[in-house]
């Protein structure tokens, strides 16, 4: 769907030269297939093209859901559920955690070095330097593909506030806050607010890995804190 400006945009412009004037993002955002050409001579072409992408789409989000559910699944429900309430301050297990993992990363951008964060804090943080460096947030979640709903995001430039009252029901589950939703951590680009999840378990470093090895050009390094 367009937005009212988007529409307005458009207006009787021809779709494939109006299209020209969207950027990548866009085109990903919105499904649309890239393709030779986008008259209406292939009409057929982008039809089918674009089904199969909605398709998978709907594919992936329902076994995202399925994962936030609770439903059994490689990897992706301890993903979830493992160390969100207190990872950012517990640095042992206690009475009864002892499967838990409270393992902290040293985080060092451009020489500046943040130690002892918690998992989800470090991802965090090389996320949002990711981002500050012009990597798209689509581009990081294809980067972790086994990490469902790693994004929830609106449109515009918006508040913590703002964010959590637009999208309450996907950021909270219970008393717990699934995303990170404060000022400072909110990821704003290209029009949108993105705010990264803080579920990560024992994947997390991997995650960073993934990252830093298919970007190694943005001046971040991350290790694991010595214990």
């Amino acid at each position: 769907m367009l937005t009212d400006s988007e529409n307005l945009s458009k207006n009787a412009t021809p779709f494939e030269d109006w299209l020209r004037t969207r950027d990548a993002a866009f085109r990903k955002r919105h499904l649309i297939p890239n393709l030779p050409s986008y008259s209406f001579d292939s009409f057929e072409d982008f039809a089918n093209a674009r089904t199969a992408m909605i398709v998978a789409a709907l594919k992936a989000l329902n076994e995202s859901w399925h994962v936030g559910a609770g439903s059994p699944g490689e990897g992706n429900s301890a993903e979830f559920d493992g160390d969100e309430e207190d990872d950012d301050t517990k640095d042992a297990p206690g009475p009864g955690e002892e499967g838990r993992d409270f393992t902290k990363f040293d985080v060092e951008i451009n020489g500046t070095r943040h130690e002892a964060l918690s998992k989800r804090r470090a991802v965090l943080t090389v996320v949002k330097r990711l981002s500050a460096q012009g990597v798209k947030p689509e581009e990081i979640a294809e980067l972790i593909p086994w990490r469902g709903n790693l994004f929830c995001s609106v449109d515009g430039t918006v508040t913590g506030d703002q964010f959590v009252a637009q999208q309450k029901a996907r950021v909270d589950s219970g008393e717990k806050r699934r995303y990170f939703c404060e000022d400072g951590d909110l990821i704003h680009t290209d029009g949108r607010t993105y705010a990264l999840t803080n579920g990560w378990g024992k994947r997390a470093f991997q995650a960073i890995q993934n990252l830093l090895v298919k970007l190694p050009d943005k001046g971040v390094k991350c290790e694991k804190h010595p214990e």
